[in-house]
């Protein structure tokens, strides 16, 4: 981005660079979101504490290719969110319970910024 647009490059690096500070809040926030709209990600911790690295990781990634303008070409599936993918798969929830959260969670609201 940063060669055809390099004054938005610079400054969704410095936003994303603030929001990184809230990293925590940040991935709380949409996790708790996430649990309390998709009641089929709810009652098992295990695919729970997944879930909440899954975000976690999801977030952080995403801010550091903001802020450092890498190519999305470049960027791969992180393990986490593959095994948290399948974990809901184990517990037939499928598909539409996994779309619904990634939806969602593209969608959240930054509570800090």
């Amino acid at each position: 981005m940063a060669a055809e647009y390099p004054e938005a490059a610079k400054q969704l690096s410095v936003v994303a660079e603030r929001v990184g500070a809230h990293l925590s809040d940040v991935s709380r926030d949409i996790g708790e979101q996430l649990l309390a709209e998709i009641p089929e990600l709810r009652g098992d911790g295990t695919v729970i504490k997944i879930l909440e690295a899954s975000v976690a990781e999801n977030v952080a990634t995403l801010l550091h290719i903001f802020e450092n303008d890498i190519p999305l070409d470049n960027v791969e599936g992180l393990p986490v969110a593959s095994e948290y993918a399948r974990r809901l798969a184990q517990h037939r929830w499928g598909a539409p319970p996994a779309r619904r959260a990634w939806g969602r969670a593209c969608r959240a609201p930054a509570s800090a910024a």
